[in-house]
């Protein structure tokens, strides 16, 4: 036995009727049966060895009727076979494999279905196991291709592209876009149809959770370099390719992972022509951890921009030192165009540092702008220019801008609260073209020039409609103006300037509200209504902190409806005699008023107008002695030691000497103006005013 070698192979293992018997050595006679066990032994534990791994081949035939070439050649397929094969070329569809003489039989998926194409990629490694239930090869391995997976039912399982189709589906059958039209006729009637792109409620919830349970990584699927070290350009071209598709629910929730990402050309989102839709949503990890780094793109490039469309938005980042303007609303719009964005969420961001506006937004509608800071930008913080309409505004900052803090011009039935405008070089509100807004418990601190400013113009009017242009509507409420105008102290508002233009009207309502000055100089209120009416309505504001009158010139009219019925009476202290033929002041009054909330200066010959008095109506009363003589007794009103229009004046005759009164028309007033009694009368001798009566008496009424 120990010097018989065994072989692997059947020969000379012999047949009871045919074998021939040799004597001697390995070959004899006795050792014949001995050496065929080991030779069969050997061949089974060779072949044994060999099945230990499936058999390999390189693919034939063509790309969906694959076959192969097996050595040993496979003479028939039991349940669980596994062979392995390296594919020729990728399948275009369903396909077939046969090894060997094994007839040809179908290539299922994982899923347990035909393929479809793709699923084997040129010089790919394929494993195929043979399913005798399914009578057909399963690919249970393949190191490129496609993967074909079931339809998860559960909340951990993969989802098939069917799936996700079918939720794309159904969100474009739902309802893309509609105009809702208007039959209104008159002013306003361009502003009321609107065109929109929108989908219902509940498709547009399904939607979103699909995105929020998917969320793109930017770093983790395309690359992108947060360490800021190197430009993000060339992925950011792939990703904007492979989201912007030309369907109504393309997009997806994009997210930068805490890190600065750099880049040398601005990020530009492109909505779907057909449905003007972007469903485009940014999102960092924190305005202090993610930053979007723009400084290195060419001059004149902006940072984040979208065009016209509908759904998108920017949340939790920086977007600093870009070249022109940070954040863009409405790229390529034009004032007076017909293209808008809309549905958009603007949300705890920070554009600082660049070269033209924080954020310019140009024609929009429905956007929402909450716990945004623009600071340090080279023009204004927040800029909205072109028509735009239902905007909210809540807590935003603008500060250390180069311009304004806030440039507004062409917003309707919009509002701005507990926003605030600090440390700008111009003004910390400019605003233009307005109606129908309010602004809310706002404020404006250190700026340069005005605390809000309202001008208009036909200049600023290029492009809007009649129905969007002027300033009418307008209401700050609760709003606070500190230490304005400090590149030119007492030149500019700490609270409200005003500068019309080309016959323009500006109106505009203060309820509430404080202002506080810089310095003694400093006016509240600078209206300049030189070449058009300028009418502002105050009503509780305090601007008891400032010395300087307001300034007021032109056509202006200021209403102050705190102080309407507020008045400063005054009684003659004593009789005075009074020469005859002669125009005579009066100045016995009794210099502690029988009232005064008015808050007026008295003395015994005026009373002089304080601050805030806007419109009064001035009257008075004599009671003269019974001396007789002459034909007259005459008494007139005077503002500022003269005649006015309006003047209140009275003239007795003979018979009625005792008793008269005159009363003005409402008077238009400024702080320091004063008003007098004057009388005369012909007597030939002095006739005496009679100080004890009730009836000798001096009143001045604000009424306005």
């Amino acid at each position: 036995m120990p010097n018989l070698t065994p072989a692997s192979t059947f020969d000379d293992v012999p047949e009871l009727e045919t074998s021939t018997l040799a004597l001697g050595g390995p070959g004899g006679p006795m050792n014949l049966p001995l050496q065929a066990l080991l030779n069969r032994t050997q061949w089974l534990h060779d072949n044994a060895a060999a099945g230990s791994s499936s058999p390999h081949a390189t693919a034939a035939g063509t790309a969906n009727a694959i076959t192969a070439t097996y050595t040993p050649a496979i003479a028939a397929v039991v349940n669980g076979l596994k062979l392995r094969f390296t594919a020729a070329t990728a399948n275009t569809g369903a396909a077939t494999f046969a090894p060997d003489a094994i007839a040809a039989a179908a290539i299922l998926g994982q899923a347990g279905l035909a393929l479809q194409g793709g699923e084997l990629a040129a010089n790919s490694e394929v494993e195929l196991t043979w399913s005798s239930a399914a009578g057909a090869w399963v690919m249970t391995a393949c190191t490129d291709g496609a993967l074909q997976v079931d339809d998860g039912s559960a909340s951990h399982h993969a989802a098939s592209k069917g799936q996700l189709d079918a939720v794309n589906a159904v969100a474009i059958a739902a309802a893309p876009s509609a105009d809702l039209a208007s039959t209104a006729t008159g002013e306003g009637a361009a502003l009321v149809g609107i065109k929109r792109t929108d989908v219902s409620n509940a498709i547009a919830s399904a939607l979103s959770n699909w995105l929020d349970a998917e969320p793109i990584n930017v770093v983790r699927d395309y690359g992108f370099d947060n360490t800021g070290a190197t430009t993000n350009d060339a992925s950011l071209a792939t990703m904007l390719a492979s989201l912007q598709l030309n369907v109504d629910g393309r997009g997806r929730r994009i997210v930068f992972k805490a890190g600065t990402y750099k880049f040398g050309t601005s990020m530009d989102f492109t909505a779907y022509a057909a449905g003007l839709v972007h469903n485009i949503y940014l999102e960092g990890e924190g305005c202090s951890n993610t930053v979007l780094d723009f400084s290195a793109a060419p001059a004149g490039t902006d940072g984040v921009t979208f065009d016209a469309g509908a759904h998108f938005g920017v949340k939790n980042l920086t977007i600093s030192g870009a070249m022109r303007h940070g954040l863009v609303i409405g790229r390529g719009t034009t004032v007076g165009g017909t293209s808008y964005c809309n549905l958009y969420i603007i949300e705890n961001v920070r554009v600082q540092g660049c070269g033209g506006n924080g954020i310019q937004s140009q024609n929009s509608y429905l956007g929402s702008y909450r716990d945004v800071w623009t600071k340090n930008n080279g023009g204004s913080g927040f800029v909205l220019a072109g028509f735009h309409t239902a905007l909210s505004v809540e807590r935003v900052e603008s500060s250390d801008n180069a311009l304004a803090g806030f440039s507004v011009n062409g917003v309707c039935y919009s509002h701005f609260t507990a926003c605030g405008a600090d440390v700008n070089m111009t003004q910390g509100w400019a605003l233009s073209n307005m109606q129908g807004v309010t602004i809310t418990s706002c404020g404006a601190e250190s700026n340069g020039r005005d605390g809000w400013f309202f001008f208009s113009s036909d200049t600023s009017a290029t492009g809007l409609t009649v129905q969007q242009t002027n300033i009418r509507g307008v209401v700050l409420e609760g709003c606070y103006g500190l230490s304005n105008s400090t590149s030119s102290p007492g030149t500019y508002a700490t609270f409200v300037g005003a500068t019309s233009a080309n016959g323009r009207s500006i109106n505009i309502n203060v309820k509430g509200g404080v202002a506080h000055p810089a310095q003694t100089t400093d006016s509240a209120f600078v209206l300049q209504g030189v070449l058009g009416k300028i009418t502002v309505h105050k009503d509780a504001f305090d601007d008891s902190s400032f010395i300087a009158a307001d300034q007021a010139t032109g056509d202006t009219s200021v209403n102050d409806m705190s102080i309407i019925g507020r008045r400063c009476l005054l009684q003659a202290a004593s009789s005075q005699s009074i020469p005859t033929g002669a125009d005579t002041l009066i100045n016995t009054w009794n210099t502690t008023p029988n009232a005064n909330d008015l808050g007026a200066t008295v003395s015994a010959s005026q009373i002089t107008i304080p601050r805030g008095v806007n419109k009064v109506v001035v009257s008075a009363g004599m009671a003269w002695s019974a001396a007789s003589g002459g034909s007259y007794r005459l008494m007139k009103i005077f503002k500022n030691a003269a005649g006015f229009a309006g003047q209140g004046q009275q003239t007795t005759g003979v018979a009625s000497f005792g008793l008269c009164s005159a009363r003005s028309a409402v008077v238009s007033v400024a702080a320091g103006d004063t008003f007098e009694l004057h009388v005369q009368h012909d007597a030939g001798v002095a006739a005496s005013t009679i100080g004890t009566n009730n009836s000798m008496w001096f009143c001045v009424e604000a009424v306005g």
